[in-house]
């Protein structure tokens, strides 16, 4: 797959799969909401890091929505490479 300049500019509100994820885990948060980052970017583990840092966030949580498609990301490298990455005080929650 390939991306293009009008992927990178996609907002949440355009993206269906992110609407969802993103209302289903504000839902759950209760009073701790949760500060939503979304970015298309040809490098996931990198700009989750990148965002994480930026934001001085405490804690990452990477899922999937459904099992497979965390087993997927787990044999990739992004979840690996995200935690070789993200500097030690902020902390890495893989959900399924």
């Amino acid at each position: 797959s390939f991306m293009t300049e009008q992927d990178t500019k996609r907002k949440w509100q355009e993206d269906d799969e992110a609407r969802r994820i993103f209302e289903d885990a504000k839902q759950k948060a209760g009073d701790h909401q949760p500060l939503f980052a979304y970015a298309v970017s040809p490098s996931a583990a990198e700009t989750i890091v990148d965002i994480a840092a930026t934001l001085g966030a405490s804690r990452v949580i990477v899922g999937a929505p459904q099992r497979n498609l965390l087993l997927n990301l787990i044999r990739g490298s992004v979840i690996r490479e995200v935690s070789d990455s993200l500097p030690e005080d902020i902390d890495l929650l893989v959900y399924a």
